[in-house]
């Protein structure tokens, strides 16, 4: 509730309601996330994700990020770390 928010520390809050959406996302409310987000987070490099390059990783690291990438079945076979590496620098760039 907005009581609970403000008090856990909250000092722009606003409830927004999108009509006949239940379970799922549209548009509009991607929009006003979009915009929150913006709003909230400073607009420089202090705020990304710095993901660790694929070929300084462990084996164990790889085979994580491959899993948690949902990658497992195209991992299958793969013997050698330049494989693993090479699935998830080609996942990462948007080449699979």
């Amino acid at each position: 509730s907005q009581t609970t928010v403000q008090e856990k520390g909250a000092t722009d809050y606003t409830l927004q309601t999108y009509a006949g959406l239940a379970h799922s996302v549209n548009p509009t409310e991607i929009a006003d996330v979009l915009s929150f987000i913006q709003k909230v987070l400073p607009p420089d490099e202090s705020c990304k994700i710095k993901l660790k390059d694929p070929g300084e990783m462990s084996i164990k690291e790889l085979k994580a990020g491959i899993a948690k990438a949902g990658l497992g079945q195209k991992a299958v076979g793969l013997m050698e770390k330049r494989e693993f590496v090479e699935l998830l620098r080609n996942h990462r760039e948007g080449k699979l």
